[in-house]
């Protein structure tokens, strides 16, 4: 896709026409790329229509390219709903794309979300092969799952100490 056709397809994305959102969210599917992603996610945070919403998660559940990921994190970190968040987590587990570069911002996620989203964001990183996991993410890992957990709801703990086991093994 040309520069000046995706700056056509976001115009699409931005139309008060349904009509035309969903046309453009075809075209998106067909020859669409990583930046319409946030563009993407951004509608869904201001969306009414069902069917839009649904087609944009239809599509973002099949992605298969895995420059495609940190798109998905800024998307899920920028986001103000929390039902977009979890749903654009579900995306992401079941993408089966390898989200184990962007496995602290995850973590952060699970550490600062209601325990719906934290559970959400414990199946991403509980699906992420660990032989992809790096040393120093690991141990970046452990640091923000160990870190100040006073706070934790109550639900979170069980799921809490098993990040905790599963980053102690991998750093050490």
């Amino acid at each position: 896709m040309t520069e000046k056709e995706f700056l056509k397809s976001i115009e699409g994305l931005r139309s008060k026409n349904d009509t035309i959102v969903a046309d453009t969210l075809d075209l998106i599917e067909l020859q669409g790329d990583h930046r319409h992603i946030v563009p993407m996610c951004e509608l869904l945070d201001n969306q009414i229509d069902t069917f839009v919403s649904q087609r944009i998660f239809d599509i973002l559940y099949s992605l298969k390219i895995q420059s495609a990921v940190p798109e998905l994190i800024k998307a899920i970190k920028s986001s103000s709903e929390i039902l977009t968040k979890r749903k654009l987590l579900t995306a992401c587990w079941s993408s089966g794309l390898d989200f184990s570069a962007e496995l602290p911002d995850i973590c952060r996620i699970f550490m600062s979300s209601d325990f719906e989203t934290a559970f959400e964001a414990y199946t991403l990183i509980e699906t992420t092969d660990t032989a992809n996991i790096n040393q120093v993410i690991a141990n970046e890992c452990y640091l923000i799952i160990s870190s100040d957990n006073r706070s934790l709801n109550i639900h979170k703990i069980p799921l809490h100490t098993q990040l905790n086991q599963m980053f102690t093994a991998i750093s050490s």
